[in-house]
Parts: structure tokens; C-alpha cells; sequence
């Protein structure tokens, strides 16, 4: 079952049986890009420079032999549910049309003082 926007199975909360593309150098990136790598524990920032250096192992990336036997079947997702919920209106003789595939809650916009 998928709840991550377009159902990338390595972000899913299945995602441990699947190859990890990500790595240790994206980590520090997204913190360093973020601007809070300084923030973020000195134990965590030094496992990711040990991870980055090579001196900790990466997850297992696409063709490692771990995911030889593995395989995968996408039973539920909202995309799934959005074009089921289509179908089943157009059956009941509704004109539909799926504006997005994102469901989200904007955040209210706080008035100017």
C-alpha cells in the first residue's frame, strides 16, 4: 500500500525491501541545503561523514544481489483509489475529471496586520 505521491517504492514504508538510491552524501546535502546541518546532532552529522567517506557501508543500492528474489506488487495507492472512485462515478453516468493526484491541506494564510 502506498501513501507517498507517486508511489516510489524505496519511499514507502515498505521501502527496506527495496534498493536504496539515496546516499550519504544526499543526506548532507539536503541538511547543508536546508540550513540546518549545524543543528543536527554532532553524532548524527559525523555518521554521515563517516557513511560519506566510505568508512560505513550504504544501504543496499539497485543491483545488489540481497534483491535478487525480490519482487513486488502495488495493491493500493491513491492513485489507485482517485481513478477507481472515476470509474465507478463515469459507471453511475457522472461526467468526472481528476484534477490532481495530490491530496493536501494548504495552510491557512495568516492576515496582514
Amino acid at each position: 500500500m502506498s501513501d507517498v505521491l507517486g508511489d516510489d517504492l524505496s519511499t514507502i514504508a515498505s521501502g527496506t525491501t527495496v534498493p536504496d538510491t539515496s546516499t550519504y552524501s544526499d543526506a548532507i546535502s539536503v541538511l547543508k541545503n536546508k540550513g540546518v546541518w549545524l543543528t543536527v546532532p554532532e553524532s548524527v552529522r559525523h555518521h554521515l561523514q563517516q557513511g560519506e567517506q566510505g568508512l560505513i557501508a550504504e544501504t543496499p543500492k539497485p543491483n545488489d544481489s540481497v534483491f535478487k528474489h525480490t519482487s513486488h506488487v502495488l495493491c493500493g495507492s491513491n492513485t489507485l483509489s482517485l481513478k477507481a472512485a472515476q470509474q465507478t462515478a463515469e459507471q453511475l453516468g457522472y461526467n468526472t475529471q481528476i484534477y490532481s493526484e495530490q491530496l493536501c491541506v494548504l495552510p491557512k494564510k495568516k492576515p496582514k496586520n
